[in-house]
């Protein structure tokens, strides 16, 4: 987002919620697929795409 210049308040008002919901957002260990892949439209990026990197020997990697 930073790098878009997208703020939490855009994401809210796209998310049609709270900007504190945002942040509830950001601090969750984990994060619901469904809405990861709204997230990830909305910024025209595919997040799901940081998994299936490496298929070939089955390793997951998470980018940091």
């Amino acid at each position: 987002m930073k790098q878009q210049g997208r703020s939490p308040s855009w994401l809210a008002r796209q998310l049609n919620c709270e900007r504190q919901n945002i942040y509830s957002i950001y601090k969750r260990q984990s994060i619901d697929s469904a809405q990861l892949a709204l997230i990830g439209q909305l910024l025209n990026i595919d997040f799901f795409d940081f998994y299936r990197r490496d298929t070939s020997t089955n390793n997951i990697q998470i980018a940091k």
